[in-house]
């Protein structure tokens, strides 16, 4: 078998590390939308360990998805929060359904 790389290394490099798992700093976006299908006005689930502006972006952005695409009355919140030992992570509430606007008839 022939090395298919493009690139040639040359000079120094970072030491590499093997058979470490990837850790689960995302959550994934199925996992996300299943949940929300899921849940009733006033649940909410709490995801540990994800406590960045960053991370944030990401649920957030699903649940404006999930709102745009799925459900047009879903109305989650994101917020940062702490659990009981510390852990920093995000909450994410499903609040009072939206009221659908009546289409004007002309």
């Amino acid at each position: 078998m022939t090395d298919r790389t493009f690139y040639k290394p040359r000079g120094d490099c970072f030491e590499i590390d093997t058979n470490i798992d990837l850790p689960e700093d995302r959550v994934s976006q199925k996992k996300l939308l299943n949940t929300f299908a899921r849940m009733k006005v006033g649940d909410s689930f709490f995801i540990p360990e994800l406590g960045t502006v960053k991370h944030y972006n990401h649920v957030f952005g699903n649940v404006l998805f999930f709102e745009k695409r799925y459900q047009k009355d879903f109305n989650g919140m994101v917020r940062f929060e702490a659990d009981e030992d510390g852990v920093v992570g995000l909450r994410v509430w499903r609040g009072e359904d939206k009221e659908r606007e009546e289409r004007k008839e002309k």
